[in-house]
């Protein structure tokens, strides 16, 4: 997952020097809470649904208000404990997706995001006599929205807060994971809609 990272890093960079086709060009990264949906609660066991997850992601936005995102996307671990046993999940994976920003001329802006996740989930088990320490892997797709503000004292930088849900994570546990992320964008071109 992290060389899909790389990859778009160096595919992107020589773009970043003209300026003539970097002005939707844009990277970004958000920080929130990751909770998963769908466990449910027994008694005499100790549940961690949620935790801190991260994303790191590169755009592009087109004339008009699509524009499309490339991002590596940390869901951090579930977690359980009791009668006998620990379990943990930790999931992550690479998310595209197509952006639509409305209105797309204004610094503020709501936006909505449809695309898909390819994700990869370490698993952890052990009990008194079990030992399980796996890897799945897999493809689903994501939906969220958000509101974005480019500001307009610091010409490049824009400020975001959203929520994502990827749908059905999981091989065996196919559960729902929502990220709730405040983050930051750097675009290459300046915030023309913020002068």
């Amino acid at each position: 997952m992290r060389k899909s990272v790389i990859l778009l890093a160096l595919f992107l960079l020589p773009i970043a020097f003209s300026s003539t086709q970097a002005k939707g060009l844009y990277i970004g990264a958000s920080v929130g809470a990751a909770v998963t949906n769908g466990i449910d609660d027994e008694e005499g066991v100790e549940l961690d649904d949620s935790g801190t997850g991260w994303e790191a992601l590169a755009g592009f936005q087109f004339a008009g208000p699509i524009g499309a995102e490339l991002a590596y996307v940390d869901l951090g671990k579930v977690s359980a404990e009791g009668l006998g046993f620990t379990e943990g999940l930790k999931s992550h994976g690479v998310q595209f997706s197509a952006v639509a920003t409305v209105p797309a001329n204004s610094p503020l802006a709501a936006q909505a995001r449809f695309g898909g996740f390819a994700w990869s989930q370490d698993v952890e088990f052990q009990d008194d006599t079990t030992t399980i320490d796996d890897s799945e892997s897999g493809t689903t797709m994501c939906a969220g929205f958000g509101v974005r503000y480019n500001m307009k004292s610091l010409e490049h930088l824009g400020l975001t807060a959203k929520w994502t849900r990827y749908f059905d994570v999981g091989e065996s546990s196919e559960l729902d994971r929502d990220f709730f992320a405040l983050g930051a964008t750097w675009s290459f071109g300046s915030n023309d809609t913020a002068e």
